[in-house]
């Protein structure tokens, strides 16, 4: 496959990835919803173990967030097309796993642990910030800040 993102199989395998994970997050949460019964009774009171799993989640979204900045900064300043879109797609792996991990620790902080329903909102605004990171190619573009010439360069070329 050719790192272009002109060719639709580059911007096809990240959109690949991210749906897979965004599949994955969604059964998850299916699954347990309808076949694992909380380990405890759900409430709104706030447990300890609560604000260890809030702050795990805040975490990992947080480092997401800025380990997908530095790296995409890194994939910019790349002098060499392929490692550029190279270096971006390993921000774009990083950016997923991570945010798919929040998810899931909220996921097994409700359903396992305390059963407050602050995990299982937070769960789901995970899973909506997921949603915000679908790539395309138009994504590519403006967030390597992409020359005409890397724009429009033929996808034989890497």
């Amino acid at each position: 496959m050719t790192l272009n993102p002109n060719n639709p199989g580059y911007v096809r395998s990240l959109q690949i990835l991210f749906f897979a994970l965004l599949t994955g997050q969604i059964l998850v949460f299916t699954i347990l919803w309808f076949v694992v019964k909380p380990s405890t009774e759900p409430d709104i009171y706030q447990n300890p173990l609560d604000f260890a799993f809030i702050g795990i989640w805040l975490v990992k979204q947080t480092t997401a967030f800025f380990v997908a900045r530095k790296l995409t900064e890194t994939a910019r300043a790349e002098r060499n097309f392929g490692e550029k879109l190279n270096t971006y797609r390993r921000a774009q792996i990083f950016r997923f796993a991570l945010m798919e991990g929040a998810v899931l620790i909220a996921l097994f902080g409700f359903f396992f642990v305390t059963a407050n329903y602050v995990l299982l909102a937070l769960a789901a605004t995970g899973i909506a910030i997921f949603l915000l990171f679908v790539p395309t190619r138009s994504k590519i573009v403006g967030e390597l800040e992409l020359d005409l010439k890397e724009e429009t360069m033929p996808d034989e070329t890497a």
